[in-house]
């Protein structure tokens, strides 16, 4: 039956009770709010008035704003007058905010509407409470859920680098993105420009940006999208720059991609007037999460994969011979003089194969020398680079030789510090190649570089060359070259004598071990920088180094280095991938019985165990554990180590004797070789303390913790990792013994440390919200609780996936609040979901597992099944 429903706001929540608006005359209700209702020169008082004496059902969207507002207390309150004398009219608060409502609001029960991500059960949730029929349902305004948002007739969102005021040409293509960006028809329009490297696909697509930006309302955004990285960073970009997220990147680095994603696809449901341009896109799963589904806008993506087609395709070849004439007028026009007269401009464009990149690199090399295209067809004749390329096999095309031609002569233009630094880029990622990377490792660079990039002033005249010659672009502290510009630059330096990647490696290797300990912000921030272009390096070599073991075992140790920082970042299966690469190296030059393939042995294990994946943890920590025993002997601190992560298998597998024993060998060795007072015998300490306090030994395990943190804040600091361990530890304790105000100050002594130096998407951080959350669940704050509890799940669902044990514990957790407030069926569907888990990798005798059967028999029971729970069990068990 059709009702009339008045919503009640404050300014600041304007979106968020549009959006009820939208969802409720979907549903061909009647619906009373400001924003629609009152005009310009309308009597203000008079129309709220009638509003609130016709409706049926009052709305309030309540936030903290909106409990501080006199002109909504009117509202309400003469809403309830009324009321009392119409039974049927009802108040129906809608929360959207995390505020605690109170005085006559307290009384009341509002639809929840705060912190639910998923659009769907956002919108389900509003009208099943409302008790409204669901047919079809708007999205949600995602950007009033963070603090600011745009409007019509504010500055358009928009990433596009400068326009080029060289370009030319191309205009039968931007015709054809435009014709058929502009023809009619529903639903989201794609197309994909393809193309040689080097022949401007992407100044084809932000010229038609920029030439075209004034039919776009709502966004124009550039994402490089060559890879899964590098796509989410230019989409978190756009999602802050639209107030879908807050400016706070500890923050965003909760969000996991999917949540990103989501955050777009709810924002491009709602805004039909943007543009977005995936630039290079190597692989269509990259850009598949954010524009599959989507039914609004222009998407154009560029790519060199003709194979990769999404929507039209639109070719872009090299450029006709009138184009190139065109572009060369353009280019030079400042010095026109330069092109001498159109016979040896046609030359000149005969010579470049009217290849767009190497046209650009020859203008830039005429301006800069003030040569005239006369004077640089001489130069390229006299220099013979052609001939002498043509006869290698390996430079297939004429326009890939023509590139080669100018090039070499920019090359033979620069000073050599900027030539030093010109080979040693082309080796690492094409983006973003940090400059404090070479100045961390100055030692390391060959003069003059390592002099000139000592002195600021000689560092920015040797990037000023690069650039004059258009080598390469800077991005701030950043450079980035061309692809093809760095593979014909490797080719060159192959026959200089040096070996460029050699020192790329070394240069690498040094600054990875560098930030070995990651115990500081500063040095995990270094490690994201730097960790495509070590990998870069990294591969070059193993490719490059085939028969050279001494450098070959040098790539191992960069692979290795890599996978060990992306473990003390937890990303998990890129170290595995980094490790497995170092193993394939060390296994065949080192062999499979030394110790340094022993470590990266250990190193596998140790992700394996953060992974939940503790019988393949086990097996690689016997695997090096049987070498450390024969090749270093029983007494080494390597073979301590292995010890005391057999102990942590052990322990997480429910063994506590086995995890005692283990431990006790390994303590004997730090103590004896390392003493009493180093920090890895003070880890040791925190693992026996532990061990006891699952074996319900508070006072033991308090002892033990308390010496292990008495060597952590003297020998490491009280701001370091392994500091935040113990105190979240003696967290744990003080809960066990119900001392929840002792156990939420040191939680957030943990935290404070956490935060601050690894991230917020760290599991250690998980943890702490995990047990930040069940001090909370004790304490009687279901909500507060429930917040922290989803915190850590998205944590552990991002870096170890929905089949680990750990975040199975946080299905269990979640499920314990449903049961608390007797949502039997959403406490089994948790529990459910936790047991499945625990079931697979820990098997049905394991504590936890049993302890969750336990747990789902009650809320199984309290749901009313039908069948005896028994039987769903056994059932269970058997398949």
């Amino acid at each position: 039956m059709a009702k009339t429903y008045f919503i009640s706001y404050t300014g600041q929540d304007k979106e968020c009770a549009l959006w009820i608006a939208g969802v409720l005359e979907e549903q061909h209700q009647t619906v009373r709010i400001q924003a629609w209702d009152i005009r310009p020169g309308d009597n203000f008082i008079s129309k709220m008035h009638d509003y609130i004496k016709e409706c049926d059902v009052c709305i309030p969207v309540l936030s903290q704003a909106y409990l501080e507002s006199d002109f909504c207390e009117a509202e309400w309150t003469n809403f309830y007058a009324m009321a009392a004398k119409r039974k049927e009219k009802r108040m129906i608060p809608v929360r959207v905010t995390n505020v605690i409502p109170d005085g006559l609001f307290q009384a009341l029960v509002y639809i929840d509407l705060y912190n639910i991500h998923d659009d769907k059960e956002r919108k389900l949730r509003l009208l099943a409470d409302l008790e409204e029929a669901s047919r079809q349902i708007p999205s949600f305004p995602i950007a009033y859920l963070k603090p600011r948002a745009l409007f019509h007739g504010s500055l358009l969102p928009n990433n596009l680098p400068d326009r080029n005021l060289y370009f030319s040409g191309r205009e039968g293509q931007l015709n054809e993105l435009y014709t058929h960006f502009q023809s009619g028809g529903a639903g989201c329009k794609k197309q994909t420009i393809t193309g040689l490297g080097g022949v401007g696909k992407t100044q084809t697509a932000t010229e038609y940006a920029w030439r075209f930006i004034s039919n776009y309302k709502d966004a124009v955004w550039l994402v490089n999208a060559e890879t899964e990285i590098t796509a989410f960073s230019d989409c978190l970009g756009f999602a802050k720059s639209v107030g879908l997220l807050s400016e706070n990147m500890d923050e965003t680095k909760e969000l996991t991609l999917k949540q990103l994603a989501d955050h777009l696809k709810s924002w491009f449901a709602v805004n039909n007037s943007w543009l977005f341009i995936f630039d290079n896109v190597e692989q269509s799963e990259v850009i598949t999460p954010y524009t599959s589904g989507v039914q609004t806008g222009h998407i154009l993506i560029t790519t060199r994969n003709r194979e990769l087609k999404q929507g039209k395709s639109v070719g872009t070849d090299l450029f006709t011979p009138d184009e190139a004439a065109q572009f060369m007028r353009a280019r030079l026009r400042e010095n026109a003089d330069l092109l001498d007269n159109e016979t040896a401009l046609t030359a000149l464009i005969e010579r470049m194969n009217c290849f767009p990149l190497a046209l650009e690199q020859a203008g830039a090399y005429m301006e800069s020398t003030h040569r005239s295209s006369s004077d640089y067809l001489a130069l390229l004749d006299k220099r013979g680079t052609l001939k002498t390329l043509a006869a290698r096999q390996s430079m297939p095309t004429n326009y890939h030789l023509a590139t080669i031609e100018t090039l070499a002569l920019s090359f033979d233009k620069l000073s050599e510090s900027a030539r030093q630094l010109l080979n040693l880029c082309t080796y690492m990622s094409p983006d973003r190649i940090p400059l404090a990377f070479f100045l961390r490792q100055l030692e390391r660079l060959p003069n003059p570089l390592q002099e000139d990039f000592d002195d600021d002033f000689a560092q920015d005249e040797l990037v000023v060359e690069l650039l004059k010659y258009s080598l390469a672009k800077r991005d701030g502290d950043f450079l980035s070259i061309h692809r093809l510009v760095q593979e014909i630059g490797r080719d060159q330096v192959n026959d200089s004598g040096t070996d460029w990647l050699g020192i790329c490696v070394d240069v690498a290797t040094e600054d990875l071990q560098g930030m070995a300990d990651y115990s500081s912000r500063e040095k995990r921030e270094q490690f994201e920088r730097i960790v495509a272009h070590g990998a870069a390096i990294a591969g070059q070599a193993e490719n490059t180094h085939f028969d050279d073991e001494i450098k070959k075992a040098q790539t191992s140790r960069l692979y290795y280095l890599l996978g060990k920082g992306c473990t003390e970042l937890a990303w998990y299966e890129q170290a595995l991938e980094w490790y497995k690469r170092d193993l394939a190296i060390r296994e065949i030059v080192l062999g499979k019985e030394h110790e340094h393939t022993a470590l990266t042995y250990s190193c596998v294990a140790g992700v394996h165990f953060r992974q939940g994946n503790y019988l393949m943890a086990l097996e690689w920590y016997q695997r090096a554990l049987a070498i450390y025993e024969k090749v270093l002997g029983r007494e080494h601190p390597s073979t301590a180590a292995i010890y005391s992560g057999i102990a942590g298998v052990y322990g997480n597998q429910g063994d506590n004797l086995k995890a005692q024993e283990w431990n006790q060998k390994a303590l004997a060795i730090r103590e004896k070789v390392q003493g009493k007072e180093h920090p890895d015998t003070a880890i040791l300490y925190n693992n026996i303390a532990e061990n006891y306090r699952k074996q319900g030994n508070h006072t033991e395990a308090l002892e033990w913790y308390q010496t292990a943190l008495a060597i952590h804040e003297e020998v490491l600091g009280k701001e370091h990792p392994d500091t935040a361990n113990t105190y979240h530890n003696i967290a744990a304790v003080y809960y066990d013994q119900d001392d929840y105000l002792k156990a939420q100050e040191w939680n957030q002594k943990a935290l404070a440390i956490r935060e601050k130096v690894l991230g917020m998407e760290h599991p250690d951080i998980a943890n702490t919200y995990n047990s930040i959350a069940a001090v909370y669940y004790n304490q009687g704050d279901d909500s507060k609780a429930l917040e922290f509890y989803q915190k850590a799940l998205a944590i552990y669902e991002k870096v170890f996936s929905e089949e680990n044990p750990d975040t199975a514990i946080i299905y269990n957790n979640i499920a314990g609040v449903y049961n608390s407030q007797r949502d039997y069926s959403k406490a089994f569907e948790w529990y459910e979901k936790s047991f499945r888990v625990l079931l697979h990798k820990l098997g049905d005798s394991h504590p936890n597992t049993k302890t969750i059967i336990r747990n789902l028999k009650t809320a199984y029971n309290n749901a009313n099944h039908s069948e005896p729970f028994e039987t769903w069990l056994e059932r269970k068990l058997g398949s």
